[in-house]
């Protein structure tokens, strides 16, 4: 989740197939997910990235206006665990 004006989400938009990597460590433990990105506009996906906000951080996130889900196709998974 991010807002529709950061240069993440114009770049996503203005490039379509533009590739994304999203990436978390633990320690010496890692693991990165890589695939297409795309800006969400439907509200329904907006709604399921709010939730799955919320899920993992016990918490909603920012009510910023302008929030939009950057969503990833994972075509490759790369790590160390």
């Amino acid at each position: 989740m991010t807002t529709a004006s950061r240069v993440k989400t114009r770049n996503v938009r203005d490039s379509p197939g533009t590739r994304a990597a999203l990436c978390q460590s633990v320690q010496f433990r890692w693991i990165t997910f890589e695939g297409p990105a795309t800006v969400s506009g439907d509200p329904a996906r907006d709604a399921e990235g709010v939730r799955r906000y919320l899920q993992r951080y016990a918490s909603p996130p920012p009510n910023v206006p302008g929030m939009v889900v950057i969503e990833v196709a994972v075509d490759r998974v790369m790590g160390l665990w």
